[in-house]
């Protein structure tokens, strides 16, 4: 990755002002998504809430979820745990920085991560006081 690409890949148009603040701002589906995640949170109460983001390529997908899953639940629920899986490194690297780029928005503090690349690695997960795992298994 070199300087000029942002670090939460190629649907994080730009990377974090100097003032800490994101200077991302999102597309109104984006925005839409959002919503409805929060509105399904919301009805759903204390149950867990599942759900399933599909956009194209190119459209978002990891800044939209990161980004709800920063501000309304991160955020606001110190017991929170979440696991992210993708398939290669390249999209692990570009999940973990985009949850770092946006927790950094918040400046609340340092943001755990755990990186997880292979299954001899799972174990890392034991014991580990990290609010989020991102975590990729080698095929």
């Amino acid at each position: 990755m070199n300087a000029s690409t942002p670090r939460c890949g190629a649907d994080c148009l730009s990377a974090a002002s100097a003032s800490g603040s994101s200077s991302r701002t999102p597309h109104p589906y984006q925005k839409d998504v959002h919503v409805r995640m929060s509105q399904q949170r919301r009805e759903k109460d204390k149950d867990p809430v599942r759900g399933f983001l599909n956009l194209p390529t190119g459209a978002g997908k990891t800044f939209t979820m990161v980004r709800w899953l920063v501000t309304e639940l991160l955020a606001s629920d110190p017991s929170v745990r979440v696991i992210w899986l993708a398939h290669n490194d390249q999209l692990l690297e570009q999940a973990a920085d985009c949850f770092q780029d946006e927790w950094s928005t918040l400046k609340v503090g340092a943001l755990s991560i755990k990186r997880v690349k292979g299954r001899a690695e799972l174990t890392r997960l034991e014991g580990s006081d990290a609010r989020i795992a991102v975590c990729s298994i080698a095929t």
